[in-house]
């Protein structure tokens, strides 16, 4: 069953629209983050679940226009139970001068503060970013658009370090989660290969090692590939890898999509079909816990609708898949509950200007071997206090 979260009283059908979700799982539950869309003025808002009732939204940043190019910039994820919020800011002032910068916001309770992480005074540094907690504290993977970099920002307890993964194009928001050794660990789409291709990257405490899991090729030359969205996990100290592949035909209305479910065993990396329908895997996220589940967005074929589902494999290497419908809606972002076994999912509704939530229960893991979930803007809620800032940011 779904139930409507409050969106802001300017948020109407004629003044702005919802353009993008995003989910975490906090101290007090669900917490989700979404761009409210204006003529003037792009800002990004949230809503935290409290004993099973949605909040009235509140503002985390106002910028003007700054996430106007891409909505899919914005990251959330708790750190240390910290929640935290990573943002591509077009147009932020640094040193009196506009800048296309990465950000880093988090709320101590009452307030939010945001800092600067990379500041691209003379690049464009931020786009598709994606935020987790590694080892307690804030792991941020990123891209720099002038350079054609894969970035990582790994906050170190004082400063911000930040390496180059690799030379890449990018065009879809890039997936991270920890390992189980602690080290940050992505999935991501480079679309400066030819053929285009999906990339593993693990982080060993040394060096970054990347692999190609699969590449968008197709039995029809005719055929035109879009490799698209991605998400990550683990799973008995293995990684799990779910993407995308669209294909479209000149010509032709409409296109077949497959989504795909990779897995790597002794080093060897395996490959099974989810899903094939006219568009599925849009937006997804994954979860592993008694099974493999997959939250996305399915287009209908030739009417233009569009429906959240969750697909789920009882195995985890990835076969056997069902698929059921949540509802008609846009832009989903899930998060995993793990105390509460609850899979929960943000989305805009019937139209872009209400904004929808959906909890699905899963089973436990059978295995007494620790799980891993992931999503692409969500992490699971810890023991731990959250009530000091200090144990992040030292300096702050």
């Amino acid at each position: 069953m779904s139930v409507a979260i409050p969106v802001p009283a300017d948020v109407t059908a004629t003044t702005s629209s919802i353009v993008g979700t995003r989910t975490a799982v906090a101290n007090t539950g669900f917490v989700t983050a979404y761009v409210v869309r204006s003529a003037t003025t792009d800002r990004i808002c949230w809503n935290q679940r409290l004993s099973g009732t949605w909040a009235p939204s509140n503002d985390i940043t106002t910028l003007p226009s700054q996430i106007a190019t891409n909505p899919e910039s914005f990251s959330l994820a708790s750190v240390n139970n910290i929640l935290s919020i990573a943002y591509h800011a077009p147009g932020y002032l640094v040193s009196s001068a506009p800048t296309n910068s990465l950000l880093y916001g988090y709320y101590n309770g009452s307030t939010w503060t945001h800092e600067v992480v990379d500041a691209g005074l003379t690049y464009d540094v931020g786009r598709y970013c994606c935020i987790a907690d590694i080892n307690g504290f804030p792991g941020i993977v990123y891209f720099d658009m002038t350079n054609q970099y894969i970035k990582y920002a790994q906050y170190n307890g004082l400063t911000w370090d930040i390496t180059i993964i690799a030379t890449a194009d990018i065009r879809r928001p890039m997936k991270i989660i920890a390992s189980p050794l602690g080290y940050p660990s992505i999935v991501y789409t480079d679309y400066s290969t030819n053929p285009w291709s999906i990339v593993f990257g693990e982080y060993d405490g040394t060096t970054w090692t990347l692999t190609t899991i699969n590449t968008s090729t197709y039995s029809d030359p005719a055929a035109w590939e879009d490799i698209g969205y991605t998400s990550i996990g683990w799973w008995r100290g293995r990684p799990r890898i779910a993407y995308q592949i669209v294909y479209y035909w000149p010509g032709v209305t409409g296109s077949a999509s497959n989504m795909f479910f990779s897995h790597r065993l002794s080093g060897v990396w395996y490959t099974n079909l989810a899903e094939t329908y006219y568009s599925c895997g849009n937006y997804m996220d994954m979860f592993i816990s008694g099974g493999v589940h997959i939250v996305n967005r399915t287009d209908s074929a030739g009417t233009g609708g569009t429906t959240i589902s969750l697909y789920t494999s009882p195995s985890q290497s990835g076969t056997a898949w069902t698929g059921s419908s949540i509802e008609n809606g846009q832009t989903p972002s899930s998060a995993f509950d793990t105390s509460a076994l609850t899979i929960g999912t943000v989305y805009t509704g019937a139209t872009v200007y209400d904004l929808r939530f959906n909890a699905a229960s899963v089973v436990a893991d059978s295995s007494s071997s620790s799980s891993i979930s992931s999503s692409s803007s969500s992490s699971s809620s810890k023991s731990s206090s959250s009530s000091s800032r200090s144990s992040l940011h030292s300096s702050s």
